[in-house]
């Protein structure tokens, strides 16, 4: 005969060795300490036959499957994500059939019973009945206790510090069907409603302590089962509430008890870490955070400001205390910021040096994870705005970088605070220049941003053909996915095209900057040369540019204001015997150039286009500009070079005055005489003089190849401005029937952003901007001159005088037009921070920290407001390794 140890938790059947007879032995799953052995007397049997010994075999296969299966699932172990919003903050809210096991053994001291509070209620919860007999003769429970059902917990400081610091699930979003109890006059069941307690005023609250078991249909006190005394061990809702008829009232009783103020008590105080009995190793790890972020604050710090300004960060070492400054930017900012701060100091004198393998938080790994955490924070507001804003245009362009890879610069434009705001986005390498692949990138990001296609209202590129063309460019493809994505030339891009158009239409045009460009690689080849020419001039040559037109207005410039000065220099270095011969013959030439009418006509001529260009490229560049600057800028443009063509003998008398010839050199030419044919005389026959000639062939040909490309040049933006144009003056417009009108056309135009009521909208708005004439309008001498006159300026006053929701379509329209983009200029600028970003000392830099970089330094005020600890908690939250199950 022997002896076996009995575990009442979790049994199963095994056989013993070498007998026939079952026995029974402990659950080998239980994680505690089984009760008081229970002897067991087996009769033992002789060694089995081989027949016998292959029955025993699968009679223990078929009760180890048995046992198996009644094991829960390693599935049932992890909650769903789901929360209900009854339960209080858990670590894995319960939402499932399955629930989440806190222990694996309940017990003997599991506190589960019926409800004997009234004779007249009984239970038909035959699953709960089954259920207790089940726990009480151990049998069909397998040592799984769930955290989610109160009616299996086994009470010890394991579990009552897991609730602490966890808290529970309430279960109030499950089915209540098995809490149906019986009553003389009808059945009654749990509710939602019982777990919200209403306050006397009306308020609510959330009774967070209460537990719903799906097993038993009751409801327990959490608090009292944790922590109540073994007196109130056998209250109801320690051992399970079901009388539903009268459970208003006790629950209202039960949570105004001083024993369950002293349980619940209990409950905060043990969630308290000076309240539990790991406090010491609570306060060492909380003084060890404290620390360390303490310490990244200051790196985030150094890596912000390099990034802002778009410094390089690394050098050849990452040694801190070398004398020589191979150590880089970053590493150098933090040394300085210790001659200042004991506590980086400390931490640098005892972390510096270590090397590799060593955790300081000073290495470039640590610097590359905060310039991209710190991008993606800035990229998340970024879309954010885009998104609250709902409406956007977009701009692209691409330029080759250091390293020869073509980056193509992605920009957001949309309303912010009542101002349309451009920002960059990324930028993307090697797409290629064709429309297809352009498009197919755009799509991508678009995707990956999680913006909606349909909400683009704009978009605006420069003139090239893959871009503007109307059958398959890009704007006529991104058309086809938004009919509204309005394309708008960049009208900065075109005004440079009108010049350029302008400089090619004469040959002295060309010859002159020619002239221009010349005179700067004369003396910019030496600096002898260069210091002459410093020496008799206030201002220096500048070089052409084909791209940016400030640089020929700047070459023009410095001969308008220092003609006298430019010519004495190159009479200086013709006449000095130490140069070299072909130097002095070189500067003869030039200054022979210069010394004619004709050249000083294109000085003043151009001087006084190009200074008036120039202004209005600078306006058009802003940021903020919108459609209807853009055209009064060309119209003004426009006007003045039709009033200048009628000025030519104003522009003759400055150059004369400039000059010391007064002749034109076509007036020394020997003019030859055609050859007559047969037949033909020379009567009727003009012979121009110097100046007609200068002014009919060169002159007129350029303000008229001016006038006529900026006419085309406007026309494109005449009917996107002609749709919303009417909101500029409509306190101005005496025809209400216009307004009307132009409201109901625009209503056709965007039916699904726009309501019929735009109509009654904006004849409501004239009243009010008429209401409003102190407010829109300022007196200058005689004369009211109207504030703004601009649709931007309109939504700023609308915006600034909180009456949008007044006009809620007419915030959706202009809010559209603001959002269409009319230049490209922040991409150009976006390249600006590119060559300083990626130089040919970091040619070799990815594109994530390019783009990141780059998203740091160009919006930077966005940068600026980045939250230290949020970054910081993003730090801490990707080196997480701790899993929670």
């Amino acid at each position: 005969m022997t002896k076996w140890s009995l575990c009442f938790s979790s049994p199963q059947l095994v056989r013993g060795a070498g007998g026939s007879d079952l026995v029974v032995v402990g659950c080998p799953w239980c994680q505690v300490k089984s009760p008081p052995p229970r002897a067991v007397t087996v009769k033992m049997s002789s060694k089995p036959s081989g027949s016998e010994f292959k029955k025993r075999r699968e009679a223990r296969a078929k009760n180890e499957a048995e046992v198996l299966k009644k094991v829960p699932k390693i599935s049932a172990f992890f909650g769903s994500d789901d929360k209900s919003k009854c339960d209080p903050v858990t670590e894995k809210p319960d939402n499932s059939d399955r629930d989440v096991p806190l222990t694996v053994d309940p017990g003997p001291s599991t506190r589960i019973s019926g409800d004997n509070e009234s004779d007249s209620v009984k239970s038909v919860g035959d699953s709960a009945e089954k259920l207790e007999s089940d726990i009480e003769s151990g049998e069909n429970l397998i040592g799984a206790v769930f955290l989610s059902d109160p009616a299996l917990w086994k009470i010890d400081e394991n579990l009552r510090d897991y609730v602490a610091a966890h808290g529970v699930s309430q279960n109030c979003g499950v089915d209540f069907s098995a809490s149906k109890r019986l009553y003389p006059d009808q059945a009654r069941y749990a509710s939602k409603s019982m777990f919200t307690r209403t306050l006397l005023n009306g308020e609510t609250q959330n009774r967070s302590w209460m537990v719903y078991s799906k097993s038993k249909g009751c409801v327990y006190c959490v608090p009292c089962m944790l922590f109540g005394s073994p007196a109130n061990s056998d209250s109801v809702f320690v051992t399970g509430y079901n009388d539903w008829k009268n459970a208003t009232q006790r629950l209202k009783d039960h949570e105004n008890s001083r024993g369950h103020k002293t349980c619940l008590g209990n409950l905060k105080v043990r969630a308290n870490t000076k309240g539990r009995a790991d406090s010491h190793l609570l306060e060492q790890t909380e003084k060890e955070v404290s620390y360390w972020r303490a310490l990244l604050r200051r790196v985030v710090a150094a890596v912000k400001f390099l990034a802002i300004y778009g410094l390089a960060f690394r050098g050849s070492s990452e040694k801190i205390g070398e004398e020589s400054n191979s150590k880089g930017n970053y590493l150098g900012l933090l040394e300085f910021l210790s001659e200042f701060d004991p506590f980086l100091k400390k931490h640098i004198d005892r972390y510096g040096t270590v090397g590799s393998g060593h955790t300081s938080y000073l290495s470039s790994t640590v610097s590359e994870e905060f310039i991209l955490l710190m991008a993606q924070k800035v990229k998340t507001i970024i879309l954010q705005e885009a998104k609250d804003s709902k409406y956007f245009g977009i701009v692209l362009d691409s330029t080759p970088d250091i390293s020869h890879t073509d980056e193509l610069t992605f920009i957001l434009r949309y309303v912010k605070n009542g101002e349309p705001v451009e920002r960059f986005l990324c930028f993307l390498p090697n797409i290629g220049h064709k429309a297809e692949e352009v498009v197919e990138a755009v799509i991508k990001v678009f995707e990956e941003c999680g913006l909606d296609v349909s909400n683009c209202r704009g978009q605006s590129y420069d003139n090239a053909s893959n871009m503007s063309g109307i059958y398959s460019g890009v704007q006529a493809r991104i058309k086809e996915l938004c009919s509204h994505a309005e394309y708008v030339p960049c009208a900065a891009h075109s005004l440079n095209l009108v010049g350029s158009s302008a400089v090619e239409s004469c040959v002295m045009a060309i010859s002159f900057f020619s002239l221009l460009q010349e005179l700067y690689n004369f003396f910019s080849c030496s600096t002898k040369r260069w210091e002459v020419l410093c020496k008799n001039c206030t201002r220096v040559l500048h070089s052409l540019s084909k791209t940016r037109w400030a640089a020929r207005h700047d070459a023009c410039l410095t001969l308008v204001k220092d003609w006298t000065g430019v010519i004495k220099s190159l009479d200086e270095i013709a006449s000095d015997e130490h140069q070299p011969g072909d130097t002095r013959h070189e500067a003869r030439c030039l200054k022979d150039k210069l010394d004619s009418l004709e050249t000083a006509l294109m000085v003043t001529i151009w001087g006084s286009i190009l200074e008036t260009f120039n202004k209005v490229s600078k306006k058009l560049q802003s940021q903020a500009i919108d459609l209807g600057e853009v055209k009064r800028q060309y119209k003004a443009l426009s006007d003045y070079v039709s009033n200048l063509r009628e000025d030519f003998d104003r522009l003759e008398t400055l150059a004369k005055e400039k000059s010391s010839v007064t002749t034109y050199k076509y007036d020394k030419l020997r003019r030859p005489k055609r050859k007559l044919t047969f037949g033909e005389s020379r009567e009727g026959e003009v012979s121009f003089s110097g100046r007609e000639d200068f002014r009919v062939n060169t002159f007129n040909v350029i303000l008229d190849t001016l006038s006529v490309e900026l006419r085309k040049r406007a026309d494109k933006y005449d009917d996107l401005h002609s749709t919303f144009g009417f909101f500029e003056d409509i306190d101005l417009q005496q025809d209400s029937a216009i307004i009307s009108n132009k409201a109901a056309e625009l209503v056709a135009l965007y039916p699904n952003d726009l309501e019929p009521t735009l109509v009654d909208e904006s004849l409501h708005l004239k009243a009010f901007l008429i209401q409003c004439g102190s407010s829109l309008w300022e007196k200058k001498g005689d004369k009211l001159i109207k504030k703004t006159t601009s649709l931007r300026g309109l939504y700023k006053f609308l915006y600034d005088s909180d009456v949008l929701e007044i006009y809620p379509n007419v915030d959706i329209a202009l809010r559209m037009i603001l959002a269409t983009p009319v230049t490209n200029c922040s991409a150009e600028r976006s390249f600006s921070t590119l060559r300083r970003v990626k130089n040919y000392l970091r040619s070799t830099m990815g594109m994530a920290r390019l783009t990141g970089l780059a998203l740091l330094t160009i919006e930077q005020r966005i940068t600026g407001q980045i939250d230290y600890e949020d970054v910081i908690d993003d730090f801490a939250n990707k080196k997480a390794r701790k899993k929670p199950l």
